[in-house]
C-alpha cells in the first residue's frame, strides 16, 4: 500500500477482526494489516493460502472504497428450485418428522 495506516486506523481494523467469525472477512481485514506492514503480495497469499489476485483486489476495495466496503458481500444465493407447493410439503414433513444419525439419541 502507498499510504501507511495511522495506530488509529490500525486498531479500528484489528478490533472488528476479534469478533469476526467468517475467515472470509477476517482475511481481509489480515490481508490489510499485512500489506500496511510492508509484506508482498504473494508473501501475503501464501501466508493467508489465497491468490494474489484476490491479495490485490481486497487492497483495491479498501482505498477506493473503504472499510465498510472491504466487509461486504454481495452474495444473494440462488434461485429456489422448489415450487412453493413443494417447499411447504418440505416443511411440513420435517416439522413432522424425526431424523437421527444416532438411533440411540431418538
Amino acid at each position: 500500500m502507498t499510504q501507511k495506516l495511522s495506530l488509529e486506523q490500525r486498531n479500528k481494523l484489528k478490533q472488528p477482526h476479534c469478533h469476526e467469525n467468517g475467515r472470509r472477512f477476517a482475511d481481509r481485514i489480515k490481508t490489510i494489516l499485512l500489506l500496511d506492514d510492508g509484506y508482498s503480495y504473494s508473501q501475503i497469499a501464501h501466508i493467508l493460502l489465497l491468490d494474489d489476485q484476490t491479495i490485490r483486489n481486497y487492497e483495491t476495495i479498501f482505498l477506493e472504497q473503504g472499510f465498510t466496503d472491504l466487509l461486504k458481500t454481495d452474495y444473494k444465493g440462488g434461485l429456489a428450485k422448489l415450487s412453493v407447493e413443494q417447499e411447504a410439503a418440505l416443511k411440513d414433513h420435517i416439522s413432522n418428522n424425526i431424523y437421527c444419525k444416532h438411533s440411540v439419541l431418538c
